[in-house]
């Protein structure tokens, strides 16, 4: 029984993913929106992260905030989502909010293209 309870017991050592799935584990019982907002708090640094890593190589009329915005949509979506699985909560995290956060990009840039579509028809009949 002593071993039963020392496992039980989370020491200091204990790693970030066995603590988001605590933290999953308790969310899923109880559904207290306090736990779902620690979960999306400690996984938030990823998504400036991917926010980051993806307006390195987007046009520049993608919005930061905006895609900070789909990610946090997507991560809180994640959270309900999520499923013991083959992978940990982060990966499947940063997978899905990777996906939110390029769809975003990609929407935007498509709108950059309607937009200049009819000035660059314009510009190359002038020339």
């Amino acid at each position: 029984m002593e071993a039963h309870t020392r496992s039980l017991v989370r020491t200091p050592m204990a790693t970030f993913d066995e603590q988001l799935h605590d933290w999953w584990d308790e969310y899923q019982l109880s559904c207290d929106a306090s736990l779902r907002d620690r979960l999306v708090l400690a996984l938030a640094p990823m998504i400036t992260h991917i926010v980051e890593y993806r307006t390195r190589r987007a046009p520049a009329c993608c919005d930061p905030d905006k895609l900070v915005q789909a990610g946090l949509a997507e991560l809180v979506s994640v959270i309900e989502d999520y499923d013991y699985c083959e992978v940990s909560l982060q990966e499947f995290a940063w997978a899905r909010v990777d996906r939110a956060v390029l769809e975003e990009v990609r929407r935007g840039a498509s709108l950059l293209r309607r937009r200049a579509g009819p000035l660059h028809r314009y510009a190359s009949a002038a020339y």
